[in-house]
Formats: C-alpha cells, sequence, structure tokens
C-alpha cells in the first residue's frame, strides 16, 4: 500500500531535526515504521509548515514521489537495547520533485482523511486512489479524452534464477490506468458507511478501519466510457466488485441497499445486465473453467 514520508524542514524546538534524511536518496525511520517501510512501496513526500529560514507556509504540501529501495538496520543501533529504540534507514529510488507542490488542503477539504492520532506520524499509509489523487494535482499524470491515463516504464527486476541457474532477464511493462475522481468514491463510501450495497456486508481491517470499494457500473474507459458520476457508482466489498467487474452477477434495483443522498441510474444498471453481463458470460463460454 503506498505511503506518506514525512520529511520537515524544520520541527519545532528542532525536536526531530536528528533524522539523517537525504531527500530523493534515503530516509531515516524509527523502528515503529519497520513493518510499513518495506522495498518497492511508492510514496510521496509530505512536509509541515514550518520552512528554512524561519517561514511558515498557508498549508503542509506534497512534494515529490519515489519507491522505497533497500532497507537496512541504522549501524549506530545498539544491539543491546530494546528493539523499539533502534532506527533504520531505506534507499529512495525512481525520485520525482513535484514542478510545484501540491497543498494538503484544496478548496477548503484535505486530500487525506487522517485520523488526529495519525496526524503527527512520520510514515503513515494511503489508498492508492489518494496517491494518483496528489500525482494528477502534481501533473505526473497525463489528461487523455475525457478521463486521466498515467502511463509510464516499470522495470521489475526478478533476482531468483532460471532452471538452469542464469538470471532471469529484465523486463520493461509500459502501463496505463484510469485515475477516477477519487473524492467522489470516498464521499460515497463514507455515506454508506463502507457498507456493500449488494450484500450488505462491511469487511473490518486489523487497524479497526472499514474498507470498501467503488465499482463504476458502466465502466469508464472504451468500449463502455462510461461516466464517473455518483449514479454511475456502487459502494461494494472486494467480493461483489469482481463478480461485477467480470459480469457474474445480475443487478437489481430492487435489491440494492440504498440511501436517499445517492440515486442509481436504472440506465447504468440496464447497461451492466444488457452488455457487460452478456460479455461475461460469452468470455466463459470461450475459455473453459480453470481448477
Amino acid at each position: 500500500m503506498p505511503l506518506v514520508l514525512v520529511e520537515n524542514e524544520r520541527t519545532a524546538g528542532g525536536r526531530y531535526d536528528a533524522w539523517q534524511d537525504l531527500t530523493g536518496q534515503r530516509y531515516h525511520f524509527p523502528n515503529a515504521y519497520r513493518l510499513m517501510v518495506r522495498e518497492g512501496e511508492e510514496f510521496v513526500y509530505y512536509r509541515g509548515v514550518r520552512a528554512s529560514g524561519g517561514r511558515r507556509r498557508a498549508h503542509p504540501e506534497y512534494f515529490g514521489y519515489g519507491r522505497i529501495g533497500r532497507v537496512w538496520p541504522d549501524p549506530a543501533n545498539d544491539e543491546s537495547a530494546p528493539k523499539r529504540t533502534r532506527s533504520w534507514f531505506c534507499e529512495i529510488s525512481d525520485f520525482q520533485r513535484f514542478a510545484s507542490p501540491v497543498p494538503w488542503k484544496r478548496d477548503g477539504l484535505t486530500i487525506e482523511e487522517i485520523p488526529r492520532n495519525l496526524f503527527g506520524n512520520g510514515v503513515r499509509r494511503i489508498s492508492q486512489a489518494v496517491l494518483d489523487e496528489i500525482l494528477v494535482l502534481a501533473s505526473l499524470l497525463d489528461g487523455n479524452s475525457s478521463y486521466l491515463t498515467k502511463q509510464g516504464e516499470i522495470t521489475i527486476d526478478r533476482r531468483s534464477l532460471g532452471r538452469d541457474g542464469s538470471p532471469t532477464p529484465r523486463q520493461t511493462i509500459v502501463t496505463s490506468r484510469i485515475v477516477r475522481d477519487s473524492r467522489l468514491a470516498r464521499a460515497l463510501k463514507e455515506l454508506h458507511g463502507n457498507r456493500c450495497q449488494i450484500c450488505g456486508d462491511t469487511l473490518l481491517l486489523p487497524d479497526g478501519t472499514k474498507y470498501s470499494e467503488a465499482h463504476h457500473i458502466r465502466p469508464l474507459g472504451q468500449p463502455h466510457n462510461g461516466p464517473d458520476v455518483a449514479a454511475n457508482l456502487l459502494v461494494v466489498c472486494p467480493n461483489h466488485h469482481a463478480l461485477c467487474d467480470l459480469g457474474g452477477i445480475t443487478l437489481d434495483l430492487s435489491m440494492l441497499c440504498h440511501h436517499p443522498g445517492h440515486v442509481i441510474s436504472d440506465d447504468s444498471v440496464t447497461y451492466h445486465n444488457s452488455v457487460v453481463l452478456m460479455a461475461g458470460s460469452a468470455c466463459c463460454s470461450n475459455t473453459g473453467s480453470h481448477s
């Protein structure tokens, strides 16, 4: 899951200035975040309002993007001391500084929904949708027709050996994904209490938060060209999201869990049942079953 790495230019009273960060090169963090900071994770840099030279910004802001590289223990750790007192370093790869920092608050709304007890954390998790929203605002995602796509080269380094003992080759893969209106999806999830509109269930995560997903009834992009509007969205659990995407379930407006603040489009449901459902059936009949 993507991360936010906090790297302030200065802190109140210099309390946290001992961390040996090098922007875009390495990040120094306490043992409490060791299980979160893992090689390969995407992240955005974040900093508070205190700037160098005694200045202050109007709002906290995000100022760069990268990936977590190699992670190693701080050589200065006292191995005889409790683990909670130790610290770690991680390497930063694929660093891109934003041309213009992205304010944490826009139009009176914050990009992240941060519980008060997480606000001061040096490392915190964010959803892929929040990361996408930040990258859109930083102009690292390009516009394309009525929706946005992110295209970039990802080099996958397979470190295992082939059957003959030789290293497997590196591959470069170009990816493209649609970036939805994440604020709209988050608002609908909150409206429904993260409860699936099909089965009524909600998924409770280990940290106590509730999890749900937003499904576009008439899919975005070619060939469906569905709209990114509330009437074309359903709040669903992961299982029903997969069934909807694959055309494995018929939607019945009368059987859905409704909220007066969220009206589902009858046209979108009809499209799902007449086009998406039929495409899923055809796919299954052509490919056969899998054990």
